[in-house]
């Protein structure tokens, strides 16, 4: 079953980016176009994860019986696949764990793998992929050990002018949402051509990919 966004625009198609966090997480849908290489961030937004669970009584259970990080990692999962499903998404991308962050590494990679484990109940035909932190903040100008957000946010302002749906206010979404923004920018700097290739692979039939070797030109 293909998603059904893809049934009528084949050209188009949704990539989920997320900075994952097991307490907050921040979320960019960007909808890309494969043939001219455009793309437009229509989707920005923060997930509170322990605000997540106490709306949800499977959750709010697990939680009375469980740890809190049991808990939350269930709660990472749902949210991902309920994410992709809503946006009907054809790829998942997350920032990959920063090593200097050693104390929590254990919990960020859990995290990396609950929210993969989300991708796969929505769909075993899409892998999460990562992107290493400093490439991100490479792409975006900040500098690859610069942490300053409010420089990443202006940042973000600068590289992706034009390229924001009117209904996200780069100003006021929190850090987390900004930096799922600059994952998705750092990831579309890839050649589209194979960005598409890797999405086209699950999202539409392969008769209706036989013209994708013009996108190189």
């Amino acid at each position: 079953m293909y998603p059904s966004s893809l049934l009528t625009e084949y050209r188009k198609h949704n990539i989920l980016f997320i900075d994952p966090g097991t307490t907050t997480m921040g979320i960019a849908v960007y909808e890309v176009d494969h043939v001219t290489g455009e793309y437009c961030v229509v989707v920005a937004d923060t997930v509170y994860v322990e605000q997540y669970i106490k709306h949800n009584c499977i959750l709010s259970y697990l939680l009375q019986t469980q740890s809190l990080l049991t808990a939350k990692l269930e709660a990472v999962s749902h949210i991902v696949c309920t994410l992709c499903t809503r946006y009907q998404v054809d790829m998942v991308v997350c920032e990959d764990i920063y090593f200097q962050h050693i104390s929590s590494h254990r919990t960020m990679s859990e995290g990396l793998r609950a929210i993969s484990v989300g991708v796969s109940r929505y769909s075993t035909a899409i892998e999460l992929e990562l992107v290493p932190p400093r490439e991100v903040k490479g792409d975006i100008g900040v500098g690859k050990n610069n942490g300053d957000k409010e420089l990443m946010r202006t940042a973000v302002q600068t590289r992706l002018a034009g390229k924001v749906d009117d209904s996200i206010n780069l100003t006021v979404i929190t850090e987390h949402a900004i930096d799922a923004i600059a994952i998705g920018y750092s990831y579309l700097q890839g050649p589209i051509s194979v960005i598409w290739k890797k999405g086209a692979q699950h999202a539409a039939p392969q008769t209706t990919t036989q013209n994708t070797s013009k996108e190189n030109q």
